[in-house]
């Protein structure tokens, strides 16, 4: 951005509000003609982002390619080049849910988990969230996935990127705990069994996605380091497809995990800190 230490003090506060709008997303391009503040020039760079990550969005870019051969119903391109549906920018969401690797039945079970998170907090129950955030190189994710990073790829869950969040509705608060791996297990490389350990924490309650996976390891290895009590709420986790999603729940009851409902979890939950 140009200095504006030319400006008059009287025009000082014009100064002052052009500032501004650069620290909210925004770029100013300004040009001068013989001295004078001749034009302005407001950009969103965070609208740029977006497109950015429309065009690293497989499914996304796919979209726009057939909106902008009119093979499109409901998508639009504004005159940014922003793919839009139903004049909405459209935002790739996370990559677990609905990305490259999305788990069919992920999206279904958010609400379930939101409230799990809600009744947890209101029983004062400690709340680790295990996220993974890849290496933007893929140098720490499992080789069956590398090819995800390649320089034409959507890099999937890499650090800092959308995928990588969680989705709308789950927030990390003050004090809850969150654990970074990169691996199906939570307990694989990490530090988990020792921060539950110290914290004295013995009994888990697992939601999430997905249940033949990330789900199945971490119970399977806190069976193995002995928790007392490990629990999967069956309609807080989700897999491809019912059939596999039943399957690994029936496999995690016979090691001795117990398998409540959502519904049935809070109601337990409640009762027992009532």
């Amino acid at each position: 951005m140009d200095s504006l230490a030319c400006l008059s003090v009287a025009k000082r506060p014009l100064a002052k509000e052009i500032q501004s709008f650069e620290s909210k997303f925004m770029q100013l391009g300004i040009s001068e003609r013989g001295g004078v503040l001749a034009n302005i020039e407001v950009r969103a760079t965070f609208i740029e982002e977006i497109k950015a990550k429309q065009f690293e969005n497989e499914n996304l870019e796919e979209l726009r390619k057939k909106t902008a051969m009119g093979k499109a119903q409901k998508t639009t391109l504004d005159a940014n080049g922003v793919l839009n549906f139903k004049g909405r920018i459209c935002v790739p969401k996370k990559d677990f849910i609905s990305g490259p690797v999305k788990v069919k039945g992920g999206e279904a079970i958010v609400p379930n988990v939101i409230k799990a998170v809600q009744v947890a907090r209101k029983c004062g129950i400690h709340i680790v969230w295990v996220v993974r955030e890849i290496d933007p190189l893929g140098r720490d994710v499992e080789l069956f996935r590398r090819h995800f990073y390649t320089a034409a790829k959507t890099k999937v869950a890499s650090k800092g990127s959308v995928g990588a969040e969680l989705v709308d509705g789950l927030i990390i608060e003050e004090n809850d705990y969150k654990l970074v791996k990169t691996r199906f297990s939570a307990f694989l490389n990490t530090h988990l069994h020792s921060y539950l350990h110290t914290n004295g924490i013995t009994d888990l309650v697992i939601t999430g996605v997905q249940t033949p996976n990330c789900i199945r390891q971490t119970v399977f290895d806190a069976v193995s380091l002995d928790y007392k009590h490990v629990s999967v709420i069956t309609d807080g986790t989700a897999a491809a497809t019912p059939d596999v999603h039943t399957a690994n729940i029936f496999d995690m009851k016979n090691i001795g995990v117990v398998t409540p409902t959502l519904e049935e979890w809070c109601q337990s939950t409640e009762k027992y800190i009532s």
